[in-house]
Formats: C-alpha cells, structure tokens, sequence
C-alpha cells in the first residue's frame, strides 16, 4: 500500500497545475479578527475570492475506490505571508454517514488517512475522539496558493460517505487557530445521498454563526433567573 500511496502522490504532484486553475469547491481560507476562518471559494472572472463562513465542505474519492484530494485548500496572495505554514489538526474519529438513519454520528469502522503530495507527510485518524496534530503546507512566496491533502481509506470494505472534522493552525504570528471545520468525502455513494449528509453535517456539527454566542448567553440568563 506505501507504494501505490507514493504512486498517487507523484501523479498528484505532476497534475498540481490543474489545481491552480480549479480552486472552486476548495476549502477557502482567510483571516478574520486575528483567527483563521474558512470559506467558499467563489470565482470572480478576475480572480478568486474567499467568502468566508462556510464550514462544511464536500469532497469526491474519485482517484480510485477509497482515495481522492478533493477538497483542497486554497489561500489568496497576500493573507498569510511567503514561506509560513499552514497546517492541520484533527479533532475526533472520523466519521460514516449512515444513509437509513440520515445521521452521521457513528464512528467509523475504517480509519482515514491524509499524506501530502510528496508523500513525506502521513496522518491517520484515531479510533476514538481525541486531538491528532497533522502536518503543514508551505505557503509560496507570493501569488494564490492552492494544494490539495490525498485521502485515503484504510481497510475500506464498501462504498461510503464519511465525515471528518480538522482544525486549521498557521505559524504566522498573531494568527489563531480556526474554528472546527468538516470534510463530507463521497466514497461512491450518489451525489443525492452526499448532498443529504453536507446538508446533516451543516443543520447538526457546524453551529450557525453566533450560535454558540447565543447559548451562551441563554445559559448565563438561567442563572441569574434561579
């Protein structure tokens, strides 16, 4: 298996081109109030932009059963500077979609792993919930920056939908950490049944802006009532 993951990581690298030209649909990232923060990437006509708020993104496994790169990771010339990190931890066990409940709360029997396009840099998920450092991408000196993590399922048994959470971390200074974001990788179920687990993942992992903020204060106001 190390073999064929470093045969896919060549190709990934010598197709990087095609990636540069396709950042829509990508995990778009930026910096809002001192913090990462994630977005759509949304394609202008003159270049691409990050409308941030999103958090939950939608992949295909499409290389072969079991392994993909969609979707990347996309930063605009200019936030991060030239030659800082931009990485990733993860967060809990990955996730499976369960089509006859419509819940993706079940914790995979199958791990997941994220090598980066050299194949130098290898992450597998862990079995129960806990945080898992990842690894970084290089940001170039200049211009957009666009690459794409190969995932891959391990001891993959059917087709699939699963959920992953990851956090994104850079070693700009002053920059913290992202909120919680969510990857929903179709694995060769049909687009209908990925667009119901997105749609699961949106309405039940990913709180609505200010939300959090929002039971926070009704907490504090139970309180002070009793």
């Amino acid at each position: 298996m190390k073999y064929a993951r470093m045969g896919l990581a060549a190709m990934v690298i010598t197709g990087a081109g095609s990636h540069a030209v396709a950042h829509v649909g990508d995990v778009g990232v930026a910096v809002s109030g001192g913090f990462l923060v994630t977005g759509k990437v949304v394609d202008l006509g003159f270049g691409d932009e990050v409308e941030i708020g999103e958090r939950v993104f939608g992949g295909e496994m499409n290389f072969a059963p079991g392994v993909g790169d969609e979707p990347g990771f996309f930063v605009k010339g200019g936030t991060l500077p030239g030659g800082s990190l931009l990485g990733f931890n993860i967060r809990a066990a990955l996730r499976r979609w369960n089509p006859g409940v419509a819940s993706g709360n079940q914790i995979a029997a199958e791990t997941m792993t994220l090598e980066s396009p050299s194949g130098l840099d290898v992450v597998t998920t862990p079995g129960t919930d806990s945080l898992v450092a990842g690894w970084s991408f290089v940001l170039p000196g200049s211009g957009d920056f666009d690459d794409h993590p190969i995932f891959y399922v391990n001891d993959r048994t059917q087709d699939a939908i699963y959920i992953l959470q990851l956090e994104l971390f850079t070693s700009a200074a002053g920059i913290g950490t992202s909120d919680p974001i969510w990857l929903v990788l179709n694995d060769g179920l049909s687009e209908d049944e990925h667009d119901r687990a997105i749609e699961w993942t949106e309405e039940n992992l990913a709180p609505a802006p200010g939300s959090a903020a929002l039971l926070m204060a009704a907490a504090l106001l139970g309180r002070r009532r009793r």
